[in-house]
């Protein structure tokens, strides 16, 4: 297996859509976004992402392991944000370290599957 990387905007901080879409081959097995990434604290465009993948029929990773615990409570907060989860289509499985806020010992981590389908897979 090959680890592409895609290269983000200098500017955003963000995936660079269009080179995303570029690095996309018949190989591709996933496409993996950032919600939101390690270094800048920026959310991916997931759903432009989701399109992408939805258009290519490869499954979504969002890796939320950072503030996975934070950002799914930010609307209630008063910080409304860009669906990132499984309310987008394209999102097959989302990622979320607990010990990161979630208050448990250290190296804990969750992953959630859009069906139980996608899990056997595992």
């Amino acid at each position: 297996m090959k680890l592409i990387r895609v290269p983000v905007d200098p500017n955003t901080l963000e995936v660079d859509i269009k080179q995303m879409r570029r690095a996309i081959t018949k190989n591709t097995c996933m496409i993996v976004a950032s919600a939101p990434c390690f270094p800048h604290g920026t959310i991916d465009p997931i759903q432009d992402i989701s399109k992408i993948a939805v258009e290519y029929g490869v499954p979504l990773h969002v890796d939320g392991c950072l503030g996975g615990f934070l950002i799914a409570f930010m609307d209630k907060a008063g910080f409304p944000l860009k669906p990132f989860d499984f309310r987008v289509p394209g999102v097959m499985s989302i990622s979320c370290d607990s010990h990161k806020y979630g208050f448990t010992p250290k190296g804990a981590s969750v992953i959630l599957y859009r069906t139980s389908e996608i899990c056997s897979h595992q």
